[in-house]
């Protein structure tokens, strides 16, 4: 809850009238892809996909197909950043994972507090990217791919 009304929060930040053509050719969405395997046009991703994701680029492909690209997407939070008052709220967010895991832990579940406090860094991992590397990085997919492991491990085992 508290993340959907962040991402409320920094989309309306983003949102703004653009002052000159100029603004809207450099601010127009690029054009639709297929998966994360289409290198969209005005990439900022100086990596090679494949290399980033090493073995576990089959099942990020298998995601994507699977999908058409849908998994493996995530929100572009420009002008947030890790070190903006807005970013490290969202940041903090993560803290609840840690919270959790303790609480697990105080409580004997030590394998699923284990596995919580896992999906808890990772998360945390993914959103630091999210916010530090921007839009259209295999690096943030490759985080985003890692969470959905970690916490549907988590998930699982509770």
């Amino acid at each position: 809850f508290l993340r959907c009304r962040l991402y409320r929060s920094i989309h309306t930040i983003q949102t703004h009238l653009p002052s000159s053509k100029d603004d809207i050719e450099e601010n127009s969405p690029s054009p639709p892809r297929t998966t994360i395997f289409d290198p969209p046009t005005n990439s900022t991703d100086p990596t090679n996909t494949t290399t980033v994701f090493g073995p576990l680029l089959p099942l990020a492909r298998t995601l994507d197909a699977a999908t058409s690209g849908w998994a493996l997407s995530y929100a572009d939070l420009h002008p947030a950043t890790p070190r903006t008052p807005l970013g490290q709220i969202f940041l903090a967010t993560n803290f609840c994972y840690a919270a959790a895991g303790l609480a697990l832990g105080v409580r004997g579940e030590w394998t699923l507090g284990i596995l919580t406090e896992l999906a808890g860094v990772v998360s945390f991992w993914y959103h630091y990217s999210q916010l530090e590397l921007g839009k259209d990085r295999s690096e943030v997919r490759l985080a985003l791919l890692v969470d959905y492991v970690t916490a549907g491990a988590a998930l699982l085992t509770g």
